[in-house]
Protein backbone atom coordinates (compact mmCIF):
# COMPACT_ATOMS: atom_id res chain seq x y z
CA UNK A 1 0.00 0.00 0.00
CA UNK A 2 1.30 3.70 -0.73
CA UNK A 3 -0.69 6.77 -0.38
CA UNK A 4 0.70 10.31 -1.17
CA UNK A 5 -0.28 12.72 1.87
CA UNK A 6 -1.66 16.16 1.64
CA UNK A 7 0.09 18.83 2.91
CA UNK A 8 -1.49 19.49 6.67
CA UNK A 9 0.04 15.55 7.63
CA UNK A 10 3.06 16.15 6.62
CA UNK A 11 4.05 16.17 10.36
CA UNK A 12 3.39 12.45 11.05
CA UNK A 13 6.52 11.49 9.11
CA UNK A 14 9.10 13.79 11.12
CA UNK A 15 9.66 11.10 13.52
CA UNK A 16 10.84 8.71 11.07
CA UNK A 17 13.01 11.43 10.08
CA UNK A 18 15.59 10.91 12.90
CA UNK A 19 18.95 11.61 11.05
CA UNK A 20 20.95 14.90 11.53
CA UNK A 21 21.51 15.50 7.74
CA UNK A 22 17.59 14.72 6.79
CA UNK A 23 15.60 15.82 10.00
CA UNK A 24 15.98 19.88 8.73
CA UNK A 25 14.48 18.65 5.36
CA UNK A 26 11.89 17.27 6.61
CA UNK A 27 10.49 20.46 9.51
CA UNK A 28 11.30 22.61 6.84
CA UNK A 29 8.86 20.97 4.69
CA UNK A 30 6.44 20.74 7.42
CA UNK A 31 6.41 24.36 7.96
CA UNK A 32 5.75 25.14 4.25
CA UNK A 33 9.69 26.50 3.50
CA UNK A 34 10.34 24.21 0.59
CA UNK A 35 8.56 22.48 -2.01
CA UNK A 36 8.34 18.84 -1.80
CA UNK A 37 5.92 15.20 -1.91
CA UNK A 38 5.33 12.60 0.31
CA UNK A 39 4.23 9.13 -0.17
CA UNK A 40 3.57 6.39 3.03
CA UNK A 41 2.76 3.05 3.84
CA UNK A 42 -0.09 4.10 6.24
CA UNK A 43 -1.39 7.34 6.06
CA UNK A 44 -2.39 7.17 10.08
CA UNK A 45 0.58 4.97 10.91
CA UNK A 46 2.78 5.31 8.92
CA UNK A 47 6.42 2.86 8.92
CA UNK A 48 7.62 4.02 5.66
CA UNK A 49 8.24 7.19 3.73
CA UNK A 50 9.05 8.09 0.55
CA UNK A 51 10.02 12.16 -0.02
CA UNK A 52 10.90 13.84 -3.08
CA UNK A 53 11.16 17.59 -3.44
CA UNK A 54 10.65 18.40 -6.68
CA UNK A 55 13.76 18.50 -7.96
CA UNK A 56 16.93 16.13 -7.85
CA UNK A 57 17.24 14.92 -4.12
CA UNK A 58 15.14 12.11 -2.86
CA UNK A 59 14.95 11.05 1.10
CA UNK A 60 13.69 7.63 2.05
CA UNK A 61 13.18 6.67 6.16
CA UNK A 62 11.17 4.25 8.63
CA UNK A 63 11.21 0.63 7.67
CA UNK A 64 13.35 -0.42 4.49
CA UNK A 65 11.76 -3.74 4.65
CA UNK A 66 8.77 -3.06 3.34
CA UNK A 67 8.79 -5.14 -0.18
CA UNK A 68 5.32 -3.72 -1.21
CA UNK A 69 5.80 -0.20 -0.38
CA UNK A 70 8.83 -0.63 -2.06
CA UNK A 71 8.00 -1.76 -4.97
CA UNK A 72 5.05 1.16 -5.06
CA UNK A 73 7.79 3.66 -4.64
CA UNK A 74 9.61 2.24 -8.10
CA UNK A 75 6.43 2.62 -9.58
CA UNK A 76 5.99 6.02 -8.47
CA UNK A 77 9.44 6.80 -9.62
CA UNK A 78 8.69 5.38 -13.11
CA UNK A 79 4.95 6.45 -14.27
CA UNK A 80 5.05 9.89 -11.71
CA UNK A 81 8.99 11.44 -11.44
CA UNK A 82 10.84 9.64 -14.35
CA UNK A 83 11.81 11.15 -16.43
CA UNK A 84 13.36 13.81 -14.50
CA UNK A 85 14.35 17.07 -15.20
CA UNK A 86 17.90 17.41 -14.04
CA UNK A 87 20.63 15.61 -15.26
CA UNK A 88 21.66 13.88 -11.69
CA UNK A 89 19.80 13.03 -8.73
CA UNK A 90 20.82 11.99 -4.74
CA UNK A 91 18.85 9.49 -2.44
CA UNK A 92 19.14 10.03 1.33
CA UNK A 93 18.58 7.61 3.08
CA UNK A 94 17.81 7.56 6.88
CA UNK A 95 19.43 3.90 8.03
CA UNK A 96 21.80 1.82 6.40
CA UNK A 97 19.08 -1.02 6.30
CA UNK A 98 18.06 1.04 2.74
CA UNK A 99 21.42 0.94 1.10
CA UNK A 100 20.21 -2.67 -0.28
CA UNK A 101 16.93 -1.65 -0.99
CA UNK A 102 18.10 1.12 -2.80
CA UNK A 103 19.22 0.12 -6.19
CA UNK A 104 16.42 -2.10 -6.58
CA UNK A 105 13.69 0.76 -6.31
CA UNK A 106 15.69 2.92 -8.17
CA UNK A 107 16.70 0.33 -11.03
CA UNK A 108 16.03 2.38 -14.12
CA UNK A 109 19.20 4.75 -12.74
CA UNK A 110 22.67 3.26 -12.00
CA UNK A 111 23.66 4.88 -8.66
CA UNK A 112 27.03 5.02 -6.71
CA UNK A 113 27.64 5.69 -3.34
CA UNK A 114 29.03 9.01 -2.25
CA UNK A 115 30.00 10.65 1.05
CA UNK A 116 28.75 13.87 2.15
CA UNK A 117 29.80 15.89 4.82
CA UNK A 118 27.38 18.27 7.30
CA UNK A 119 28.80 21.46 9.48
CA UNK A 120 26.97 23.56 12.18
CA UNK A 121 28.02 27.22 12.75
CA UNK A 122 30.10 27.49 15.80
CA UNK A 123 31.54 30.96 16.16
CA UNK A 124 32.48 33.53 13.60
CA UNK A 125 36.62 33.14 12.64
CA UNK A 126 36.75 35.84 11.09
CA UNK A 127 34.81 38.92 12.53
CA UNK A 128 36.79 42.04 10.76
CA UNK A 129 36.14 40.34 7.30
CA UNK A 130 34.48 43.34 6.42
CA UNK A 131 37.88 44.90 6.43
CA UNK A 132 38.85 42.26 3.58
CA UNK A 133 36.61 43.15 1.33
CA UNK A 134 38.38 43.90 -2.05
CA UNK A 135 38.46 47.79 -2.84
CA UNK A 136 35.46 48.28 -5.30
CA UNK A 137 33.38 45.53 -4.36
CA UNK A 138 30.67 45.31 -1.78
CA UNK A 139 29.21 42.06 0.45
CA UNK A 140 25.50 43.64 0.11
CA UNK A 141 22.19 41.93 1.83
CA UNK A 142 19.87 39.97 -0.79
CA UNK A 143 16.69 41.99 -0.49
CA UNK A 144 13.93 43.12 -3.03
CA UNK A 145 15.48 46.51 -3.82
CA UNK A 146 18.80 43.93 -5.12
CA UNK A 147 16.58 41.99 -6.92
CA UNK A 148 14.84 45.15 -8.63
CA UNK A 149 18.69 46.12 -10.11
CA UNK A 150 17.82 44.63 -13.36
CA UNK A 151 21.34 45.82 -14.70
CA UNK A 152 23.37 43.42 -12.61
CA UNK A 153 24.66 40.52 -13.71
CA UNK A 154 24.03 37.02 -12.73
CA UNK A 155 20.87 38.62 -11.13
CA UNK A 156 18.94 35.89 -12.93
CA UNK A 157 20.80 33.30 -11.30
CA UNK A 158 20.13 33.88 -8.17
CA UNK A 159 16.49 34.62 -8.13
CA UNK A 160 16.24 30.90 -10.18
CA UNK A 161 18.27 29.47 -7.02
CA UNK A 162 15.31 31.15 -4.48
CA UNK A 163 12.54 30.51 -6.65
CA UNK A 164 13.77 26.54 -6.63
CA UNK A 165 14.15 25.97 -3.10
CA UNK A 166 11.55 28.08 -2.09
CA UNK A 167 7.72 28.17 -3.05
CA UNK A 168 7.59 31.86 -3.23
CA UNK A 169 10.10 34.89 -3.55
CA UNK A 170 7.73 36.34 -0.92
CA UNK A 171 7.94 33.62 1.20
CA UNK A 172 12.24 33.99 1.17
CA UNK A 173 11.67 37.33 2.16
CA UNK A 174 9.31 36.62 4.79
CA UNK A 175 11.11 34.00 6.69
CA UNK A 176 15.01 33.82 5.83
CA UNK A 177 18.17 35.74 3.69
CA UNK A 178 20.55 35.75 2.42
CA UNK A 179 24.11 38.04 0.68
CA UNK A 180 25.95 38.32 -2.40
CA UNK A 181 28.92 40.02 -2.86
CA UNK A 182 29.03 42.60 -5.84
CA UNK A 183 32.11 44.03 -8.09
CA UNK A 184 31.17 46.28 -11.42
CA UNK A 185 27.84 45.73 -11.42
CA UNK A 186 28.27 41.37 -11.14
CA UNK A 187 27.03 39.60 -8.35
CA UNK A 188 29.72 37.47 -8.13
CA UNK A 189 28.98 34.89 -5.20
CA UNK A 190 25.43 34.94 -3.38
CA UNK A 191 24.72 32.84 -0.09
CA UNK A 192 21.27 31.72 0.48
CA UNK A 193 18.62 30.22 3.57
CA UNK A 194 17.15 27.21 2.71
CA UNK A 195 15.08 24.36 4.47
CA UNK A 196 14.49 26.72 7.25
CA UNK A 197 11.98 26.12 10.20
CA UNK A 198 12.27 27.23 13.94
CA UNK A 199 15.39 29.12 14.40
CA UNK A 200 17.63 26.50 12.32
CA UNK A 201 18.81 27.33 8.56
CA UNK A 202 20.56 25.55 5.85
CA UNK A 203 23.03 27.53 3.42
CA UNK A 204 23.04 27.51 0.00
CA UNK A 205 26.42 29.17 -2.22
CA UNK A 206 27.44 29.18 -5.28
CA UNK A 207 30.50 32.03 -6.83
CA UNK A 208 30.45 32.42 -10.60
CA UNK A 209 33.43 30.82 -12.17
CA UNK A 210 35.81 33.85 -12.75
CA UNK A 211 35.60 34.83 -9.22
CA UNK A 212 36.27 31.23 -7.62
CA UNK A 213 39.51 30.62 -5.36
CA UNK A 214 39.66 34.88 -4.54
CA UNK A 215 37.64 34.53 -1.26
CA UNK A 216 35.00 35.82 -1.83
CA UNK A 217 32.74 32.87 -1.22
CA UNK A 218 34.69 33.26 2.27
CA UNK A 219 33.41 37.01 2.36
CA UNK A 220 29.72 36.18 1.86
CA UNK A 221 29.48 33.52 3.95
CA UNK A 222 30.74 35.43 6.53
CA UNK A 223 28.29 38.01 6.35
CA UNK A 224 25.68 35.21 6.45
CA UNK A 225 27.31 33.65 9.61
CA UNK A 226 27.50 36.78 10.74
CA UNK A 227 23.59 37.60 10.73
CA UNK A 228 22.75 33.87 12.44
CA UNK A 229 24.93 34.60 15.52
CA UNK A 230 23.75 38.26 15.82
CA UNK A 231 19.64 36.94 15.33
CA UNK A 232 20.59 33.47 17.44
CA UNK A 233 20.02 31.48 14.51
CA UNK A 234 21.82 27.95 13.78
CA UNK A 235 23.03 27.76 10.59
CA UNK A 236 23.73 24.05 8.75
CA UNK A 237 26.52 23.79 5.72
CA UNK A 238 25.85 20.57 3.67
CA UNK A 239 28.32 19.77 1.02
CA UNK A 240 30.30 16.71 -1.63
CA UNK A 241 33.30 15.41 0.55
CA UNK A 242 35.03 15.19 -2.33
CA UNK A 243 33.89 19.26 -3.00
CA UNK A 244 37.46 20.40 -0.80
CA UNK A 245 37.12 24.44 -1.53
CA UNK A 246 33.52 24.35 0.56
CA UNK A 247 34.68 22.04 3.45
CA UNK A 248 37.55 24.71 3.41
CA UNK A 249 35.35 27.49 3.13
CA UNK A 250 33.05 26.53 5.89
CA UNK A 251 35.56 25.27 8.42
CA UNK A 252 37.71 29.25 7.51
CA UNK A 253 34.19 30.73 8.70
CA UNK A 254 33.49 29.12 11.41
CA UNK A 255 31.31 26.01 11.08
CA UNK A 256 32.38 22.50 12.36
CA UNK A 257 31.58 19.35 10.65
CA UNK A 258 28.83 17.30 12.92
CA UNK A 259 28.27 14.50 10.38
CA UNK A 260 29.99 12.36 8.08
CA UNK A 261 27.28 10.48 6.02
CA UNK A 262 26.79 8.42 2.40
CA UNK A 263 24.01 8.77 0.17
CA UNK A 264 23.30 7.30 -3.27
CA UNK A 265 24.11 9.58 -6.49
CA UNK A 266 23.39 8.90 -10.28
CA UNK A 267 23.68 10.51 -13.54
CA UNK A 268 20.75 10.55 -15.42
CA UNK A 269 20.46 10.17 -19.64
Amino acid sequence: MIIELEPNAFRTVVPLFDTLYIKFVINALVAGNCHGRIWVDDPTDPKSVFLWNKGPQYYVAGCADNKIFNDAIKQVIIHEIAPAPDSYMIVYYSSDAWADRLPDIFSERVLVKAPRYLYELDTLKIPDWHEHVPQGCQIVPINRQLLAETHLANLEQVTDEIKFMWPSIDLFFERAFGFCALHNDQIVCWCTGEYVYDNHIGIGIETVENYQHKGFATLTASAFAEHCISNNIKAHWDCWARNTPSSLTAEKVGFCKVADYTVFWGQID
